[in-house]
């Protein structure tokens, strides 16, 4: 399925226009002139990083050892003055690469203003071919899901607080046999346009209970109507 997350995409842009601005501001102050795709490779390899891996919620990527300077700098050491023209390129090039975390913490702060994760429809926006498809035997079979009434529930949902990993102890330590919490899934259900999420919408035995799992996290709803009558 294709996704478009469209604040992502519009967070790159400005990033990507200061990395273009800095490079012209560079290539006129350099006293020699130098090709425009030398320059252009030099900033690219210059992104190579050592990188520290920071995982809070969504995975980020910090900058930490400057890899492209270092490979650079290494072809280049017998050559001194070409290292003094091409070393302002590389290094911008790694300064760049932390310009690409501002914009993934801008794009975290418009996505919750745009998308709020707290709103249901964020992640049911299109529920007109919705089907519920039963996963467990403790659930019950041939549902049929009318549009309006999962949507009139849908209107009355509220996000809940959700301990996961005590329900999945919970889940484990109970027989096979026992019902599982959430039997049903639902099918055919699309998030808000440029939201970039792909919802995969597990329903609880009462049918008033959601859990949507996306890439990054797991949201847990109750309606104040069940989802199907």
């Amino acid at each position: 399925m294709i996704t478009v997350h469209i604040v992502e995409f519009l967070s790159f842009i400005p990033v990507w226009l200061v990395i273009v601005l800095g490079a012209i501001y560079f290539y006129r102050k350099n006293e020699e002139e130098m090709a425009i795709w030398k320059v252009a490779i030099l900033i690219f390899v210059g992104m190579f990083t050592f990188d520290f891996h920071w995982n809070i919620e969504n995975e980020w990527r910090i900058p930490v050892l400057p890899l492209g300077v270092w490979i650079v700098y290494f072809f280049m050491r017998k050559d001194s003055e070409r290292w003094q023209r091409a070393r302002t390129f590389v290094w911008w090039g790694f300064l760049s690469s932390y310009l690409f975390i501002l914009s993934g913490l801008i794009a975290i702060l418009l996505q919750s203003i745009i998308y709020p994760d707290d709103e249901v429809q964020t992640f049911l926006a299109n529920v007109e071919n919705a089907e519920v498809k039963t996963i467990h035997s403790s659930g019950e079979y041939n549902i049929s899901l009318d549009p309006d009434t999962f949507s009139e529930a849908l209107d009355t949902a509220t996000r809940k607080e959700l301990d996961f990993n005590q329900w999945r102890d919970e889940q484990m330590n109970v027989e096979q046999e026992h019902a599982e919490e959430f039997p049903y899934l639902v099918e055919g259900v699309k998030a808000e346009w440029g939201s970039g999420y792909i919802p995969v919408v597990y329903v609880s035995k009462d049918g008033k209970h959601l859990l949507i799992s996306t890439r990054e996290q797991q949201y847990y709803f109750e309606t104040e109507k069940r989802l199907w009558e």
